[in-house]
């Protein structure tokens, strides 16, 4: 069984050989393993190059621990020009694609400063707007690395097509993924902006979502056109802090849902599977999830309380749940490890529809041995 296989296995509520399996790392998690004796044991990736610029096909830490997916990004930006500001020793100042300005650790993972948005004020988004129309001549807007802080450029969309194909010989599940159209919105206008147009300007708000929505629908479609088509689709859409929801359950109906079933609609009409990243407390918003049409809900924070065990026992096959594996418990002991992982994946993996992340991403407080230990126990506790 190959792991595109595996993954779709999972998600249509089947029990495979075994879970599938894909995390996220910091940028100095990834630093910090290498430097503990890892580089030398990566496999060496094929690099490609495609119109001058050079790819690796694949991510070679990901192929070490055997995950199953490979993931790949929709620009769904501004396409603002990327320029970096200032730049000290420890830190970067830079204006991003997405139309924001921000300040951050360099080469390191971690809280940002945002300094500015480009839509801020309404004048400013109908001078912009007009740049996340899709256009087909333009190059292309998905790339094997990632939209955050994409400072190259994109291949054309032939060339795009020739990465594609190297990506699927591998056999794995093929992920595009992007920001959802509140988190996208935010990226342009602002956070603070966005909570109180939501409610003062809702038109525009509207407008704005509606223009990212589409967008994704459109580099979608022109992608399966020329014979790139992904698995599934997985957007980014943090709606949730440890506590609670961020908006009430009210405004996810009205804003944000008729986004995400459009979204959904799109995917099954063409045979892909719907995937959808939130932060937070979100329990709440389950429901109006399932009836929006998602199939996969990841990372499932479980500092907040929520518990995949639990969620499984009350969902059972209506979702796939992907993560929860508390990344507090991953940094801890060797018991504490043991006890998490024995206690959620025999608990989720039950018929299916789980697959395992860490409850949000690997933070450089989990060392490798301790990863190393929890491969060992995903691998042993995930078997069916």
């Amino acid at each position: 069984m190959n792991s595109r296989e595996r993954v779709l296995k999972a998600i249509n509520h089947e029990e495979a050989d075994r879970i599938p399996k894909y995390d996220g790392f910091w940028e100095q998690t990834v630093k910090m393993y290498e430097e503990d004796g890892l580089k030398d044991k990566l496999p060496q990736n094929e690099e490609i190059v495609i119109e001058g610029l050079k790819r690796r096909i694949g991510n070679p830490l990901e192929d070490y621990f055997d995950f199953d997916m490979d993931v790949l990004y929709i620009d769904t930006s501004l396409r603002m020009p990327f320029e970096i500001l200032e730049e000290e020793e420890e830190f970067v100042k830079l204006k991003d694609r997405y139309g924001f300005t921000v300040q951050k650790f360099k080469d390191k993972s971690g809280s940002m400063h945002f300094l500015e948005h480009v839509t801020k004020e309404a004048e400013g988004w109908e001078k912009l707007k007009h740049r996340m129309i899709f256009d087909p001549k333009d190059e292309a807007r998905i790339d094997n690395k990632s939209y955050f802080m994409h400072h190259e450029a994109y291949p054309s969309w032939q060339g795009f097509k020739t990465l594609y194909d190297a990506y699927r010989k591998r056999e794995k599940f093929m992920i595009y993924a992007c920001y959802g159209a509140w988190e996208g919105t935010w990226r342009h206008h602002g956070f603070e902006e966005l909570m109180m147009d939501s409610i003062l300007n809702k038109d525009m708000i509207n407008e704005m979502m509606d223009y990212h929505t589409n967008l994704t629908i459109d580099t979608l479609k022109h992608a399966i056109e020329i014979g790139a088509k992904p698995d599934a689709l997985w957007i980014m859409e943090d709606l949730g802090g440890t506590h609670t929801t961020l908006i009430s359950r009210d405004q996810y109906i009205e804003m944000i849902k008729p986004h995400h079933k459009k979204l959904a609609d799109f995917c099954h009409d063409n045979e892909m599977k719907f995937c959808m990243h939130s932060c937070g407390k979100i329990e709440s918003f389950i429901e109006e999830f399932i009836d929006a049409g998602l199939d996969v809900l990841q990372a499932i924070q479980a500092n907040t309380g929520m518990d995949v065990v639990e969620l499984k026992k009350k969902y059972g096959n209506q979702l796939t749940f992907w993560g929860n594996i508390g990344e507090t418990k991953l940094a801890g002991s060797k018991e504490d490890i043991l006890e998490e992982i024995s206690y959620k994946i025999p608990g989720a993996k039950a018929g299916g529809g789980y697959i395992y992340h860490s409850d949000h991403s690997i933070p450089d407080e989990v060392s490798l041995e301790n990863y190393e230990y929890i491969m060992e126990l995903v691998n042993k506790y995930g078997q069916y």
